[in-house]
């Protein structure tokens, strides 16, 4: 199953769900009727929450996870209609019962991954397809909480499964895909910062096709960047690759053009938000037009407390390549798909350093990322009345040149609070990334998905080269 684009292979489906055996199939697996190995295993939890009682069966969870390590599953995929959260009026036995039960699912994720077994999420909302009711005025109060305004589909569920269990989902572990229509970016209707005026966050009408045009790909000289490119590449994407050295450019461009695909090569320092709106100009004259960014630039600079100045210089440099130089093409991007009626796509580049602090002298670093990460989120809440979307992946570890500069006991370290227990590769990261930049995500918008085999599944203390970390936070694999 990993080396399919999108899923497929043999699926065990644990319980009654038509709609999700027929998703199954339309991403490609065989559902299994009897015994037999599968790479995929699949535990619907549909309409099954009740007030004041656990909605996760644990004992059935248990008993499919010990299947799936049996059969040697590379992926285990929860497929549930459970809400994230519990309304102030609710009873507050169900809203402790839902928290033990997402530390337990938590505590399960973990596990599993120790095992080999990565365990994900796909959160459905509301999905007539699935049987799910609402009165008009319900359905009108929750669509003006959406940033895609419609209920969920089959085929974003579709897409879901061939996300999670595709190359792009092999360094997930522990994540859930919402599929709400960007309500998990929490989005508060009408307000807005222009004057108090009401902005709708979605037109009016069926939304525009989703954008499978020209993609520019910033940081694509090598890492999770130039894995990016390969991957748009061997999709049939037309690419305009972007960074600072022209030669691996150069060697990724035709790497590209021997799996069929059009690339183009432009040279330019990121570092130097100024240059933006020229390349992007040479970008539109080379394609005909810019419709996708996937933003994967990026520089690591360490802070020297005792060392000011040195510390400055860094940051200032971070600031304009990692967020000033991102946000320049946003904008320029953004204004220009407006104009024209583009539903344009943007895919950007976190890391675990925006949300914890695993790791000392890189706290610029982790501001910058941080940065990137809301801006995202915030900017899908902004253009997603004009059919644009935006998603961030915030990775963990991966097997980057910039990774490469650690020294082996601080990767050590490192590896030693990963439940899946190994680094990510740049290529299950881009293929995350072509998956949010492709059409079948056209229902997830301001979304975040943590790469970083489970990482976030436990606490993280700060680690310094050299220091080992204590297994504590999750089960070890003997446990």
């Amino acid at each position: 199953m990993s080396d399919q684009p999108h899923g497929g292979g043999r699926a065990r489906l644990y319980g009654s769900a038509p709609q999700v055996a027929e998703a199954l199939r339309n991403a490609g697996f065989t559902v299994l009727d009897g015994d037999g190995p599968a790479e995929l295993h699949c535990v619907p939890l549909l309409g099954e929450v009740g007030d004041g009682v656990p909605a996760i069966p644990r004992e059935r969870l248990l008993a499919a996870l010990a299947a799936a390590r049996r059969d040697g599953a590379e992926r285990f995929v929860l497929v549930t209609d459970a809400a994230p959260f519990v309304q102030p009026e609710a009873d507050p036995d169900r809203a402790a019962a839902l928290a033990a039960d997402t530390a337990w699912w938590r505590w399960l994720a973990a596990r599993a991954a120790t095992r080999g077994v990565p365990v994900n999420t796909v959160r459905v909302g509301h999905a007539p397809f699935l049987g799910h009711r609402l009165d008009a005025a319900a359905a009108e109060a929750l669509a003006r909480h959406q940033l895609v305004r419609r209920p969920v589909e089959p085929a974003d569920l579709v897409a879901a499964l061939r996300l999670l269990s595709g190359v792009g989902g092999g360094y997930l572990a522990g994540e859930t895909v919402p599929l709400d229509g960007g309500l998990d970016a929490v989005y508060i209707p009408p307000v807005s910062a222009l004057g108090g005026q009401s902005q709708p966050t979605a037109p009016a009408g069926p939304p525009a096709p989703p954008s499978t045009g020209p993609v520019l790909v910033a940081g694509a000289s090598s890492g999770i960047g130039a894995a990016t490119a390969l991957r748009l590449a061997a999709e049939g994407a037309e690419t305009v690759l972007v960074a600072r050295r022209a030669e691996p450019l150069r060697r990724i461009a035709a790497e590209a053009e021997e799996l069929g695909a059009v690339a183009h090569v432009l040279p330019a320092d990121l570092s130097d938000p100024a240059v933006v709106p020229r390349l992007l100009d040479e970008a539109h004259e080379l394609t005909g037009g810019i419709e996708r960014l996937c933003y994967t630039a990026g520089v690591l600079r360490l802070d020297r407390p005792r060392v000011p100045a040195d510390s400055a210089e860094a940051r200032e440099l971070m600031m304009r390549t990692n967020v000033a130089s991102f946000a320049a093409m946003c904008e320029n991007l953004v204004a220009r798909w407006i104009d024209r009626g583009i539903p344009g796509v943007i895919a950007s580049v976190s890391s675990v350093t925006a949300h914890s602090a695993p790791l000392s002298h890189c706290h610029s670093y982790g501001a910058t990322k941080a940065a990137v990460a809301q801006y995202t989120r915030m900017l899908a809440t902004t253009v997603a009345r004009y059919g644009i979307r935006a998603n961030v992946v915030r990775p963990g570890i991966i097997r980057t040149p910039m990774a490469g500069t650690a020294d082996d006991s601080y990767q050590q370290a490192w590896l030693e609070r990963v439940p899946l227990g190994r680094v990510g590769e740049p290529a299950e990261v881009g293929a995350l990334l072509c998956a949010l930049l492709g059409p079948d995500a056209a229902y997830l918008t301001g979304t975040h998905l943590l790469v970083d085999g489970g990482l976030h599944l436990g606490p993280i203390p700060p680690l310094r080269a050299g220091q080992r970390a204590p297994l504590a936070a999750v089960p070890s694999a003997a446990g």
